[in-house]
């Protein structure tokens, strides 16, 4: 089983048969959404029916925390190229 990233989300791939994926398609333009938004939001209402919902929670509140911190890290990454270009004009 590949366990491929895109960041800090996993990355999946599914092949649907033509004549259901127009149905998604049709869903989700019906929701304003994209398909792939819409497979996701399935996705994690299946997963929160499954699961009881201490470890569903767990598992929202672990995923939030890993988006902080990916935000944090991106905010600080941008400070330090901001200083270093102030840096580098002075000298």
């Amino acid at each position: 089983m590949s366990k491929r990233f895109h960041g800090m989300k996993r990355y999946l791939q599914i092949l649907l048969h033509p004549h259901r994926s127009e149905l998604l398609d049709r869903m989700a333009k019906e929701r304003g959404v994209r398909p792939t938004a819409l497979v996701r939001d399935l996705v994690y209402g299946a997963l929160q029916q499954h699961y009881s919902r201490a470890e569903y929670a767990a598992a929202v509140a672990a995923d939030e925390l890993v988006r902080a911190e990916g935000i944090r890290n991106q905010v600080n990454g941008r400070k330090a190229v901001r200083l270093s270009a102030a840096t580098n004009v002075h000298e």
